[in-house]
């Protein structure tokens, strides 16, 4: 497990899988939520790894402008 960097105020969120389900068409709906994380988030291994977490959401204070360039925010 890794630490992501420690920039003051920032949080680090992760999209996880809650349910998933069929609509009436045969299609997969897949319910998500966001949470944000403590320091830690485990990926598993490529053997083995962690099919819940879709995306991850880092969010950065407004007042550091390196980030708000660099991801157009």
């Amino acid at each position: 497990m890794r630490e992501f960097k420690d920039i003051p105020n920032s949080k680090l969120s992760i999209r996880e899988i809650v349910g998933r389900g069929e609509d009436q068409h045969g299609n997969e709906i897949i319910k998500t939520r966001w949470v944000e994380t403590d320091r830690e988030v485990s990926l598993g291994s490529l053997a083995k790894p962690n099919t819940k977490i879709l995306s991850f959401k880092y969010e950065v204070p407004q007042e550091n402008t390196f980030f708000k360039g660099l991801f157009g925010q």
